[in-house]
């Protein structure tokens, strides 16, 4: 299986903590195509409070 992928973007946001979120979403919202890398383990909750699994 291989892990490669082909995206094109505008801005690329590593990590969706406080400062993440601020950075996508300003871009966002300026018009920029906005890819968001998150360091997790498979099967793992995010530990960020932004995220959009970490209420569960």
């Amino acid at each position: 299986m291989s892990n490669a992928w082909d995206e094109e973007t505008d801005v690329v946001v590593l990590g969706y903590g406080g400062a993440g979120a601020a950075a996508a979403i300003s871009a966002h919202d300026a018009g920029a195509r906005v890819v968001i890398v998150e360091k997790t383990t498979a099967g793992e909750i995010p530990a960020s409070p932004l995220s959009p699994f970490s209420a569960l």
